[in-house]
């Protein structure tokens, strides 16, 4: 990949995440909950509202599949300039619930066509297999500045969210926007690279066929290491644990610390050492596993080392396996990324709604329990069976298969 390319690539990546943060993460439910006024009910059903939507990728993936990827992600990027400007100036007392969940339909709508569709396709175009690894571990490394944003910010913001603090993340979710157009222009030299490739196939319906238990196996891990790496984590501590917000917040810093470490140290592995990657991947989820199993069922017994523990272990899991299962993702999807790929994380979208209501209902099942905790048992589980691929992936390697 050439230098522009990857500067421009990281430079989107970040610029997106901003985006992402201020129009439907953590601050998104601030501004439904503390401006808004929303219920929690209403707050409830508008998250679990996004993934759905997000399937509208299916449809999209066959509409666009002989548009070149950098008009999309332009065409993404005018969309959601319009839809942030009117958040900045329309007065928030007119905002009602049905007006909030149009805007999010748009809005999601606008990112599916964009970096919904196009950014995996262009990882795929931009980098040879033999770095793609290293390239991916790279990006994970950018979450580090993320956060350090969000921290600043929610240091700016104090107790409660205001109508001026919202505006004003606005005004950088548009900058950032901005700065996307500059960014694909560096792209634009070599336009004809990102004309999509399905002009020169037919769909892909013979070639899904062909993967599908594949695309079945692949799909299922990911399901596993969603549910491992959830915030509904965060929901236990808090409602089964009873844990402080201190010790609440140590598990969500150590998690970060411990994805960063993870793709900095281990990530480069997967290209020269295979063998090394899935040895440290073995031993890490088989560490996560004990410490579940011996972690306190009460506040008292649980200490700030639990969550030092868990939190870095948790994140190192979640980096490693979201790095693993990218690439067999990509490699499943190189024979004709742009539908192979599109359908697939249409297909997990709705897995994950499925993923979210099992997790929510285990946790408030576990918080009701005096006895068996079921959101810890399918926890380890999960990891069980991940320890199990990895067993697998190792014997393969050493009986000399790919």
């Amino acid at each position: 990949m050439k230098k522009s390319y990857q500067s421009s690539m990281v430079g989107l990546n970040l610029s997106n995440q901003i985006v992402s943060i201020t129009i439907t993460g953590d601050f998104m439910i601030l501004f439904m909950s503390q401006i808004l006024s929303f219920s929690d009910l209403q707050n409830s059903w508008l998250i679990t509202m996004l993934p759905i939507i997000a399937l509208v990728r299916i449809p999209l993936s066959y509409l666009m599949r002989r548009k070149n990827l950098l008009d999309l992600m332009r065409w993404s990027i005018l969309s959601k300039l319009c839809l942030l400007g009117i958040l900045v100036v329309i007065p928030y007392e007119s905002v009602t619930f049905s007006i909030y969940a149009l805007f999010l339909v748009l809005y999601q709508i606008a990112v599916e066509l964009g970096f919904g569709l196009a950014w995996n396709p262009l990882i795929l175009l931009l980098t040879e297999e033999k770095v793609r690894a290293k390239f991916l571990s790279y990006l994970g490394l950018f979450q580090l500045v993320t956060s350090f944003y969000t921290l600043l910010i929610s240091f700016f913001i104090g107790k409660e969210l205001t109508a001026l603090h919202y505006r004003w993340l606005l005004v950088i979710a548009l900058a950032s926007l901005f700065m996307q157009f500059i960014l694909l222009k560096q792209l634009q030299t070599d336009y004809s690279l990102f004309q999509n490739h399905q002009v020169t196939r037919q769909m892909d319906w013979q070639v899904l066929k062909k993967q599908l238990w594949h695309h079945v196996r692949i799909l299922l891990l990911d399901s596993l290491i969603l549910y491992v790496t959830l915030t509904m984590n965060v929901l236990y501590m808090v409602q089964v644990l009873h844990l402080s917000a201190n010790l609440v917040s140590l598990y969500s810093s150590m998690s970060l610390l411990g994805n960063v470490l993870a793709f900095a140290l281990a990530g480069p592995c997967f290209e020269k050492r295979r063998s090394l990657f899935f040895t440290i991947l073995l031993v890490v989820t088989g560490c996560e596993i004990l410490l579940i199993f011996f972690l306190p069922h009460d506040a008292v017994s649980y200490t700030i080392f639990w969550s030092i523990g868990w939190g870095l272990l948790n994140g190192a899991v979640g980096a490693l396996w979201g790095l693993y299962i990218s690439l067999i993702k990509h490699q499943a999807a190189s024979p004709s990324p742009f539908t192979i790929w599109n359908i697939y994380q249409g297909i997990a979208y709705l897995v994950s709604v499925l993923v979210f209501y099992l997790s929510g209902n285990l946790v408030h099942l576990a918080s009701s329990s005096s006895g068996l905790d079921p959101y810890r048992l399918v926890l380890i589980a999960c990891l069980s069976i991940c320890i199990m691929v990895c067993l697998r992936m190792l014997y393969r390697r050493k009986i000399g298969l790919k």
